[in-house]
């Protein structure tokens, strides 16, 4: 969403979620390349480059895949400066899927343990139950207590583990599967669009 609508503002964060727009792809990247570099939370192993960025955005730009950024609100001193992202992406190609996605948040390193992440994942959830979505789905690799606990509060459960799907930082790295249902009722896909 080019746009940048704000989604929400949190006073107690100090934090506005809106919306992600093209000038924010920079700091965007700066957060996810941090994680890159010290994290096995995303298998990425080189930091992206930001042509490599923008064609990630540009896969995102269809309406049930939004990129929700958290923003310093005003009064802070820190209106511009983004504290983190969080999106939904295609879980998997085929039409019967139409209707799960995968949930990814990355905060600022400085930004954690403050309440940004459950408002701007809150978000990301409220958007993709506005859009019809059936479930989400989440994958962390453990250890990772921080993003554990976000997801358990916010009604992920744990459903699955995979072993040793990820090599990074010289080791296999095993991966979570989390998953929130947003809806319990079975929803009839279009024939035309599978959705």
């Amino acid at each position: 969403m080019e746009g940048g609508t704000v989604v929400s503002g949190d006073p107690s964060t100090g934090t506005e979620v809106r919306d992600a727009r093209r000038e924010d792809l920079p700091q965007l990247l700066a957060i996810y390349n941090h994680w890159v570099l010290t994290s096995p939370a995303t298998f990425d192993i080189e930091p992206l480059s930001g042509e490599a960025w923008e064609r990630w955005f540009e896969g995102h730009r269809a309406p049930d895949r939004p990129v929700l950024v958290a923003e310093a609100a005003p009064g802070g001193g820190g209106r511009g400066r983004l504290l983190g992202g969080a999106w939904l992406s295609t879980w998997r190609v085929r039409p019967g899927f139409a209707r799960t996605a995968e949930s990814s948040i990355y905060l600022h390193p400085d930004a954690r343990e403050q309440g940004v992440g459950r408002a701007l994942y809150s978000a990301l959830i409220a958007r993709a139950r506005s859009l019809g979505l059936h479930t989400l789905i989440a994958v962390i690799t453990p250890p990772n207590p921080g993003s554990t606990a976000l997801h358990r509060s916010l009604g992920y459960e744990r459903v699955g583990m995979t072993r040793e799907v990820g090599w990074k930082f010289e080791r296999w790295q095993d991966s979570e599967i989390w998953q929130l249902m947003l809806d319990r009722a079975p929803r009839p896909a279009d024939r035309r669009t599978g959705r």
